[in-house]
């Protein structure tokens, strides 16, 4: 279970957090990663830019010097890394040792992040030219109207899965996220996985497939 391995450090875990010009390392209590509230309870540990941060860390590279030394000095023996990308996971525990978790839970909760990020951190602050001013302008007022969307359709989309997929499917979802949720309805309007590779096992992505037509109505 996830839970297992906040239970080291009083349950407090790392999270590496990729910004476009460096990398962040905030604390948080695991426990709070499956909670709605997440967000409230992160709190920044330090920050740094990187000249090139693609060669930072990599599959053929492993983790640069730089950032091995940020993550080595606020992690503690049995401590769990939380990081956004799945490559991440693998690439650093196999260069550091250092256990990772990396889940749908975690990519909801990097994506609120990024909404929050200038309150988060404050340290990056720099001049926009306009044109990317008026594209965060843009930018801001779809993800108010996604969040609007959401939140009216939420409870059709819950109830439509957990009323068909145990019958249909044989699937539990009960306890998803939204954005799993949506992906799955994605599924099955489509017929494809696409970029939810990840996000569910193959027995699940096998089922969403083979019982699509069963939606219909």
């Amino acid at each position: 279970m996830p839970g297992d391995s906040f239970v080291d450090n009083c349950g407090v875990v790392l999270l590496l957090f990729e910004k476009p010009t460096g990398f962040t390392i905030f604390c948080f209590y695991g426990i709070h990663l499956y909670r709605p509230d997440a967000l409230e309870v992160v709190w920044l540990k330090e920050f740094q830019t990187f000249d090139d941060k693609s060669s930072a860390i990599g599959v053929g590279s492993g983790v640069s010097r730089q950032l091995a030394e940020m993550i080595v000095k606020w992690h503690r023996p049995g401590q769990t890394l939380v990081v956004g990308k799945r490559e991440y996971k693998s690439i650093i525990e196999s260069s550091l040792g250092i256990p990772c978790l990396h889940d749908e839970i975690v990519m909801e909760l990097t994506w609120g992040m990024q909404r929050f990020m200038n309150r988060l951190v404050r340290k990056e602050k720099s001049e926009l030219p306009n044109e990317v001013k008026e594209q965060s302008v843009v930018t801001a007022s779809a993800l108010f109207n996604c969040d609007a969307l959401e939140e009216k359709e939420d409870l059709a989309l819950r109830t439509f899965s957990e009323a068909n997929m145990p019958d249909v499917s044989g699937i539990e979802s009960k306890n998803w996220g939204a954005l799993k949720l949506a992906t799955a309805f994605k599924i099955i309007c489509t017929h494809e996985i696409g970029d939810a590779d990840e996000m569910f096992s193959k027995d699940v992505q096998s089922k969403l497939l083979r019982d699509a037509d069963g939606y219909r109505g």
